[in-house]
């Protein structure tokens, strides 16, 4: 009696320590995935994005270059300035849409406008 007492007390004791590991660990690579994210440099951010506008819009070998090339002009301070980013926005739409043709920049403002709702309906349910 006095050992199966002391034996679900160890199994607590054991559950509780194994959820304490799991949490800790979940962080710390939730840590590590934003550290990741926010390292990279202005020439990898370019890649990526152009990378993926030519996957998701058809866009021609010149075309990734031309808009990877718009890319790399973003200034780095514009995470901390709204104006500025705002400003960058209309200059690189504008671009873009030189870049582009008229069904891929229709596709590509469809696709915003997605991306857009996602964040919005990401802050709402938090």
């Amino acid at each position: 009696m006095i050992f199966s007492c002391f034996n679900q007390k160890i199994e607590t004791m054991r559950k509780l320590i194994l959820t304490i590991v799991a949490i800790a660990t979940i962080s710390l690579v939730g840590a590590q995935s934003t550290d990741a994210r926010q390292k990279l440099t202005n020439e990898e951010k370019a890649q990526k994005a152009s990378v993926k506008m030519q996957e998701s819009l058809g866009l021609s070998k010149e075309q990734t270059q031309q808009v990877y090339e718009l890319l790399l002009t973003r200034p780095d301070e514009l995470n901390s300035n709204r104006e500025a980013r705002a400003t960058w926005n209309k200059k690189k739409d504008a671009s873009i849409q030189q870049i582009l043709t008229a069904e891929q920049y229709t596709k590509y403002k469809t696709q915003q406008a997605q991306r857009k709702e996602r964040v919005k309906s990401k802050r709402h349910t938090k």
